[in-house]
């Protein structure tokens, strides 16, 4: 499996298609609302 499959994988597991799988999903801490 090469690397971006590999991310798109992670990427689908996550529920975001579009988003960087290498980023973690922003937490309250991280986006103050």
């Amino acid at each position: 499996m090469s690397p971006q499959r590999k991310a798109d994988r992670l990427s689908i597991m996550k529920g975001n298609g579009c988003a960087i799988p290498l980023l973690p999903i922003p937490s309250p801490l991280e986006s103050p609302s």
